[in-house]
């Protein structure tokens, strides 16, 4: 029940990026904190109509083996052209991510 009340901007949730608002805290409850990378894809597979439609950025971290994600909607500075090419639609970003050979199986998401 606690869960209902995370955001993405609380340690643990920034999986929470990839989903729209108003699924937060069903899909915080569901996934808990920190899930995996291969469990927040799975269940965005059969989620699809709940996936959010503004831009992320994911930032891949090797050695704590984990995923950073940003919001464009939650970025205030001026878009570099160079950094543009580092934001994907979620639905790329989860195929991308989802896609890899071990689907980043023991890689979670800060």
């Amino acid at each position: 029940m606690i869960y209902s009340l995370a955001t993405p901007n609380d340690p643990g949730f920034k999986y929470l990026y990839f989903f729209q608002t108003e699924y937060h805290g069903k899909i915080a409850g569901i996934l808990k904190e920190g899930p995996t990378v291969y469990e927040v894809v799975f269940f965005a597979v059969q989620n699809l109509n709940s996936l959010a439609t503004h831009k992320v950025k994911p930032t891949r971290l090797d050695e704590p083996k984990c995923f950073n994600i940003e919001s464009k909607e939650d970025t205030w500075l001026d878009p570099d052209p160079e950094e543009e090419i580092k934001w994907f639609s979620v639905k790329s970003c989860l195929f991308f991510i989802g896609k890899t050979e071990n689907g980043f199986t023991q890689y979670r998401f800060i």
